[in-house]
């Protein structure tokens, strides 16, 4: 599972909303249940008569994806090149 979709599918039940959002974002039926039993089986959640409940170790595991950055990857300064004028482009 990706991490940016496990984040997503922690968030929505801690918020306790429906995972119908995974549904609109393009994920089957069979995938969306195939993460939550992932999440089940890693104890990360559980089920109280029928509603999904985050344990103390998917807590942990929400707090620890959102302190996470994205980190940008720009080129080196060093192979960086000069934007030319449209007047030094020749085309034959």
């Amino acid at each position: 599972m990706k991490i940016n979709i496990e984040k997503h599918i922690l968030q929505t039940i801690k918020k306790g909303n429906s995972i119908t959002s995974l549904f609109s974002l393009g994920f089957s039926y069979a995938q969306i249940f195939k993460w939550l039993y992932e999440l089940e089986k890693n104890e990360m959640i559980y089920n109280k008569e029928n509603i999904r409940m985050l344990t103390s170790k998917g807590k942990s595991r929400l707090e620890k994806l959102n302190q996470k950055k994205t980190v940008v990857i720009l080129p080196l300064n060093e192979y960086k090149k000069e934007r030319k004028d449209i007047d030094e482009v020749y085309l034959p």
